[in-house]
């Protein structure tokens, strides 16, 4: 439900099918089953679809959780999407105040150190965050699809998402990173309180023009 419009927008706007997976979260379900249940649905999507006609797209946690996916569809040698939209992907659970970005935007974004904290504990449990399905930023990009990362400006994130294009870029893969002035983290999910006259218009399709 929280995506509702954001997704109903994408939709309206590409003519597109949309498959939304209600995957089961921590703390009651942590990792690994996040990523087991992505997989289940990809699988079965794939008995619908070819993988060429399949991006995968996720924001925040759901945008780890893609390219997670990516890393173990890689692995077991199944058919890859053909492109990924990640927007303020979080992939690295590590990195919890080590990065310059979350203080330059304390005072900005609504993520806060302690929240991001409790939620890695969460996710991650006794595991080590470093592992790469747990921090994908750490894992073997190497032949992974295209991939489109929008972050804001103003996110606590911003810098590990750069860590995650530069990475992907050196690992080969086709990547499109936009940073939109101003935003915070997941800015594309607030689209519902854009003032339709402003200019320039607020655009979180901005991977699908």
């Amino acid at each position: 439900k929280s995506h509702r419009h954001l997704l109903s927008h994408i939709a309206a706007n590409t003519y597109i099918s949309i498959m939304a997976i209600n995957y089961r979260r921590p703390p009651e379900h942590p990792w690994p089953t996040p990523v087991d249940d992505a997989l289940l649905a990809y699988e079965r999507l794939l008995e619908r679809a070819s993988a060429h006609h399949i991006v995968l797209a996720g924001d925040s946690a759901g945008g780890g959780l893609c390219l997670t996916l990516m890393l173990r569809l890689k692995e077991r040698g199944l058919p890859l999407p053909n492109a990924a939209v990640l927007l303020s992907p979080w992939v690295d659970l590590t990195d919890v105040g080590k990065h310059p970005s979350w203080t330059e935007n304390a005072d900005i974004d609504y993520l806060t150190v302690g929240l991001a904290g409790l939620a890695a504990r969460a996710y991650a449990g006794e595991h080590d965050r470093s592992h790469p399905e747990i921090s994908p930023v750490h894992g073997d990009l190497t032949g992974l699809p295209p991939l489109h990362v929008e972050r804001g400006q103003c996110e606590m994130l911003r810098d590990q998402q750069k860590e995650l294009c530069e990475r992907a870029e050196a690992a080969g893969v086709m990547v499109d990173c936009y940073e939109a002035p101003y935003m915070v983290h997941a800015f594309p999910l607030f689209s519902f309180a854009a003032d339709r006259d402003a200019a320039p218009q607020f655009e979180p399709l901005l991977a699908l023009d």
